[in-house]
Parts: structure tokens; sequence; C-alpha cells
């Protein structure tokens, strides 16, 4: 099998990559990045491209068994929908299974509860009317990538942690003054993943043929046991706030009073079954990268 894979040097695609190649796929990696020389090149063709001009790759594309969408273009502000929507046009062109990356929190209609896997809001039926500039424009367009006659599985992201390129630091919370922060006695949830377990849904989505909306997150984190156990791990302190202290960043609060859970019931059906708990893999992954960046791919 011959896998078009995108964003393919990012975080998620990197790992994805070696994933596939150590199952044995042929993949064509997408990447704005140059072919680094010590890549595995058996089964690996490098294609040097921008996501936006996708197009003048369709018969590259066409040649492949499917697709697999881990692309993501950042700004300031977060993720941008620019690409990702040229990205998926140019899938629609084509008859191929595809496997596009979703993000849980676009699903999410306020700042807080419980997501299923059959979330989905109204929304545009052409990718030309998903509205780019919405918080929930991922979902937006997962609804319309679900209408096409192609086989179509949806992997929403949690939280994902762990492996080479983990930017954990960048969604820690933090004080005006630098710490790690948390709130003291808060029962809020995170959907945490290690990119492990994210690989591993892949590779089964891939291999029993998927169809629909699957999670690749874990219910049960507490926020207050993220923030303790990466600051241990990373040398820094972490201190219990109350809500509204003054001290915090506006965007600590956001997060502190975010809790979000995430049912991943249809990704077990097809034999995910997730074997790293947060945070059991801190004391023994010397890979953990705690630099306070966001790689682009």
């Amino acid at each position: 099998m011959k896998i078009f894979l995108t964003g393919a040097s990012g975080y998620i695609g990197r790992h994805v990559r070696s994933t596939f190649l150590r199952a044995g796929y042929q993949v064509v990696a997408l990447t704005r990045q140059a072919c680094p020389p010590d890549a595995n090149t058996k089964n690996l063709e490098w294609l040097q491209a921008d996501l936006r001009d996708l197009s003048r790759h369709l018969e590259v594309m066409k040649r492949c068994d499917v697709i697999v969408h881990t692309a993501m273009e950042y700004s300031e502000d977060g993720e941008v929908a620019g690409a990702d929507l040229r990205a998926c046009e140019a899938f629609s062109h084509t008859t191929l299974p595809i496997i596009y990356t979703g993000n849980l929190f676009s699903s999410l209609s306020g700042t807080d509860g419980t997501i299923a896997e059959a979330a989905l809001f109204n929304g545009p039926e052409r990718l030309s009317d998903v509205d780019a500039g919405s918080r929930h424009w991922r979902n937006q367009v997962e609804r319309v990538l679900l209408r096409l006659p192609n086989r179509v599985a949806i992997i929403r992201l949690g939280f994902v942690y762990g492996g080479i390129g983990s930017h954990l630091c960048d969604i820690l919370p933090r004080s005006n003054s630098g710490a790690y922060v948390y709130y003291e006695g808060s029962q809020h949830e995170w959907p945490m993943v290690h990119i492990a377990d994210v690989c591993a849904l892949y590779l089964e989505a891939l291999t029993a043929d998927a169809n629909g909306i699957f999670h690749a997150a874990q219910p049960g984190t507490l926020i207050s046991d993220v923030v303790q156990a990466a600051a241990r791990h990373a040398g820094r302190s972490a201190e219990a706030r109350n809500a509204g202290d003054p001290d915090l960043r506006d965007d600590a609060s956001a997060f502190l009073e975010r809790s979000v859970t995430a049912h991943n019931s249809r990704a077990r059906a097809i034999g995910w079954q997730p074997r790293i708990q947060f945070p059991d893999f801190l004391d023994s992954s010397p890979d953990v990268d705690f630099s306070e960046r966001r790689r682009h791919a």
C-alpha cells in the first residue's frame, strides 16, 4: 500500500510517517522541508511542496492508495484554515480514502463539556462555504468531508504529548511571573494522549478501512496532575492558585476554566488500545521536548 502523507515533517506527521514505514507501507511524504540526509529512504518518496499548491500534485496523489492528512498551518492566533481548505479541495478531486486530522476542541460548543464522536455542528455543504474565521472551522470541514463519496475517517486529537517534537509546554497555563499554575482542588480534566497512541490509531484506521469519527484521547486526566507532573519533569515550579488571581495570564485562566471529556468508544471498536497513561511516561522518556516553541510542517 502506498500512502500520501501531508505534514510529514511536523510533530504528528513525522511520528505517523515512521509508524507507517515500520509497518512496511510505502509513503509519499509531502512537506515544505527538504529531505533530511538521515531520513530512511526505503519505501519513502519525499515531495517538497506547499500544502496550498497541492492541486499541482494530483497525479502523484492519485498513484497512491490512501491520503493521510496531518499537516497543520499556524499563526500567532492558532491554526489557520486557508491551507487546509485548499488541500481538502484537492483531496475531493480524487476517489481515494482519506484520513483527516481533526481537533477535539473545534467540536466543543462552549468552554467545557463532553464531546461525542458523532458531534457535528450544522454547517455548509461545500468547502468554499466554510467559515475560515470561526473557531469551529475544522468541525465544518469534517462535516463536508464526510459527505464526500470517498471513504473518510476523521481522527480528532486531544492534547498530544511525548516524543521528539512535543510542545507540551505550549499548553501549560502560566502566571505572569512565569510559574506553571493550576487551580487548587479543581476537578477539571483535559483529554491527553501520547504520540505513540496517536500513531497506533492512525494505523488501526488504515488497516480497518475505517469510516467516520474517532477520538485520539483518554478521558479522566486532571489538569492539576498534568501541570504538576510536567513541571516536575521540566525542573520548573507549579503553584496552586485561585480563580480570579490577578497574577494569572488571561490565556492561563481560559485553559484552567476549560474541562473537556472525550468519548473514544468508536476508536476502541476498531481495535485501538491506548497504552500510555499520563504522567507515567515522564519518568522513563528522555526524548520529551519541553522547548517553548511550536513546530510547523
